[in-house]
């Protein structure tokens, strides 16, 4: 798909003529910052669907006051219109929070795993020289490891928590195509 049929959620601010947010997306696309800026457009969009709602809503009493009822009742069907459109663009930004949000926790746990992967590395070499103090050290090291990891995993355990959706890989194929 070209990037010139897509809906009009990019902007030139984010997106090249690639239909890519920034250059570090061409290098790795879950890791750069394209989910944050989706769901701003998308809130943005929902935010704008709003506002032409109350317009809606407001051309509705003023019809009404004219007596015009068949007026007022197209105005009336485009707000309600507006007020889903409107709603539906704030579960779609909630839905690409929720996918930020996994994709970051998973991004963070690879590094704690490389991290506590050396640290095993140098308690490892530590045991087999038997010196006290390297090992005393290495201990140390570690258990500092575990409590990051246990930091990092009870926070992103509440953000999961708060999720009300749950994206399924087909999800996340599809909208990662969109993005890049």
């Amino acid at each position: 798909m070209k990037w010139q049929n897509r809906p009009s959620l990019q902007t030139n601010k984010v997106y090249d003529k690639e239909g890519i947010c920034s250059p570090r997306c061409r290098r790795s696309p879950l890791t750069c910052t394209c989910f944050q800026f989706t769901a701003k457009q998308l809130e943005k969009l929902a935010k704008k669907a709003e506002k032409d709602s109350n317009t809606e809503n407001a051309k509705v009493k003023k019809a009404l006051q004219q007596k015009n009822v068949e007026v007022a009742r197209v105005y009336a069907e485009n707000a309600i219109r507006k007020k889903n459109e409107g709603l539906n663009w704030l579960r779609m930004a909630s839905r690409v929070d929720a996918v930020a949000s996994k994709v970051q926790t998973a991004v963070t746990m690879k590094g704690v795993t490389k991290n506590m992967a050396q640290v095993t590395k140098s308690l490892d070499k530590a045991l087999n020289s038997m010196d006290l103090q390297k090992v005393s050290a290495v201990m140390d090291k570690f258990e500092q490891q575990v409590q990051n990891l246990d930091v990092h995993t009870s926070v992103r355990k509440s953000f999961i928590i708060q999720e009300i959706f749950i994206p399924s890989h087909h999800f996340l194929f599809t909208f990662l195509r969109l993005l890049c």
